[in-house]
């Protein structure tokens, strides 16, 4: 299937901040070009390349300002050049071309199976009063991930990670690498009182100190961890080959940290992460608090960082770290509420399935399955959805294997579960009297507008993934875009949501108007009493 992303250059992909401004992720530093470095630097790179560079493309991914080109040769082949001087040190007030040396002296003792583009060649050479260094790499035909992140290329790069354990677990000693729990936590409290002093004290606050304090235990670990891994340092080549780059700044660490880190971008463009931390198996034995430990002191980064100045050579460095921001802290707080809100209801094995999907004789349309709509194929290594194929199998209380529900058969509201319903009055303020179902439309979700008791109103959306297995993770994407979206007259504003991270989604939004019918308008019924049996608290 064609995407909006697929028809439009990699290199225009942007992201939304909460304001609902676009920043770009592919056009991100600025850059000298070719023909901007001293003539004695081209020389020296044509001479150790060993042939003449006819045409150039600068790398604008990224956030350092140095010199990162590929090079196409007279001699038919490509070559990824990065370079910078004491000059670029100078003019942009750090030491940039330290931190090439230090890449170059990592790489030359890390494992060659860590995913990283071979470091060919480099050189140091001092013209014009200043010195150079110059790194030759071997050249990835590969792009940046699409934004937002597509699901085939996400699934390459975390595959990486297993593919490349092995090396990522050898630590030279020469290498010398700072632990990671240093790296991140020395300087938190700092960080943290920055917020207090801009923001007013908070629970919020106090909460992130806690698991900062915590990290220190939790983010102890053996292993090589890149800890700049962004979606800008990935390189995918069409058949799904991944490259990680720019290994200026490893340290020390758990195995886990890495994909974390990359699921961050997932999850702020709307992807459900949850569940292929669940399946993967770097993530999947790793304890929860030791992730809201990771996530808790990336937001005390990014949430002191954003608010420095703007850095000349990477204009869009504080809009992507608010982003960062935005996304750590929203997925922190549903993590650390799913934890200490665990799911409200139980659902009874022997009849989950048949309270959502009706036998073919109390439903005449369904008289043939929609394959469509069938139980798809599902992830041997998540044990949860083992068990919702199992509960799938089984035969329902009227004797017969359970059907797929047609497009556009819904579940009614009455059929939710109990907990569902409390949620929705406990948001509404008072008890549902009134549910107009809608009709039409492809999916077998509850989909109905409600009035409350005190007269409030509101269109629900929810479902499990016993009565369709992908859906959930639609209406996950759905809040998640809703979320980041500005509110604007004609669309409907999010209320609310409840995710038991296991089988409903239930979202509530504004609704004030309705959809074209082709025949006889829905019917509004009063809800019945097992709709509204729980007092608002």
């Amino acid at each position: 299937m064609t995407t909006a992303a697929d028809e439009t250059p990699w290199h225009d992909d942007h992201v939304l901040l909460r304001d609902g401004r676009a920043i770009p992720v592919r056009a991100t530093a600025r850059r000298p070009g070719w023909d901007q470095l001293p003539p004695a630097v081209r020389s020296t790179i044509e001479a150790v390349a060993g042939s003449e560079v006819t045409s150039t493309w600068s790398a604008g991914t990224g956030f350092t300002p140095g010199f990162a080109s590929r090079l196409d040769l007279a001699d038919g082949t490509r070559v990824f050049v990065k370079a910078a001087s004491s000059a670029d040190d100078t003019q942009h007030g750090w030491p940039m071309s330290n931190a090439y040396r230090e890449e170059r002296r990592k790489l030359s003792l890390l494992s060659r199976d860590i995913g990283a583009p071979a470091l060919r060649w480099h050189r140091e050479l001092a013209t014009e009063g200043e010195q150079w260094i110059l790194l030759g790499f071997e050249y990835a035909d590969a792009t940046p991930p699409r934004r937002p992140w597509r699901a085939d290329q996400l699934r390459w790069v975390l595959d990486a990670f297993v593919e490349h354990a092995a090396g990522l677990a050898v630590v030279p000693p020469e290498l010398e690498l700072e632990a990671l729990a240093h790296h991140l936590l020395s300087a938190y409290p700092e960080r943290l009182e920055c917020v207090r002093e801009r923001e007013g004290d908070s629970d919020w606050l106090h909460a992130v100190a806690e698991l900062c304090a915590e990290g220190w235990e939790h983010l102890a670990g053996t292993g090589v961890v890149h800890m700049d891994l962004r979606d800008d340092n990935v390189l995918i080549s069409d058949a799904g080959e991944v490259w990680f780059v720019d290994w200026n700044w490893p340290v020390i660490g758990p195995p886990w940290v890495d994909p974390v880190c990359i699921l961050l971008s997932a999850r702020g463009d709307g992807l459900d992460v949850e569940a292929l931390i669940a399946a993967h198996p770097v993530l999947r034995d790793v304890p929860p608090r030791a992730i809201d430990c990771l996530l808790a002191v990336l937001w005390s980064f990014w949430s002191a960082a954003q608010h420095e100045s703007v850095p000349a050579g990477s204009p869009h460095l504080r809009d992507h770290q608010r982003w960062y921001c935005e996304v750590t802290g929203s997925w922190l707080a549903e993590r650390r509420a799913a934890a200490a809100n665990p799911p409200r209801f139980v659902r009874p094995a022997e009849d989950a399935l048949s309270r959502f999907v009706r036998p073919a004789e109390d439903n005449p349309s369904a008289s043939q399955s929609d394959e469509s709509d069938g139980a798809a194929p599902l992830p041997d290594s998540s044990d949860q959805l083992k068990t919702t194929r199992a509960r799938a199998s089984r035969t329902n209380p009227m004797g017969e294997a359970p059907r797929a529900r047609l497009a556009g058969v819904r579940t009614a509201y009455a059929d939710m579960p109990q907990p569902v319903k409390d949620f929705v009055e406990t948001e509404l303020g008072s008890p549902v009297v009134q549910v107009t179902p809608r009709t039409g439309g492809m999916s077998p979700a509850v989909a109905s507008s409600l009035r409350a008791a005190n007269g409030r109103t509101a269109f629900i959306k929810a479902i499990g993934s016993d009565v369709h297995p992908d859906t959930p993770s639609h209406f996950r994407h759905e809040v998640a875009v809703l979320r980041v979206l500005p509110p604007v007259p004609y669309r409907a504003s999010l209320l609310s949501a409840y995710d038991d991270g296991d089988w409903w989604r239930c979202c509530s939004t504004t609704l004030t108007a309705g959809t074209p019918t082709g025949g006889q308008r829905p019917t509004a019924t009063p809800c019945s009493r097992s709709c509204s049996s729980r007092q608002p608290s």
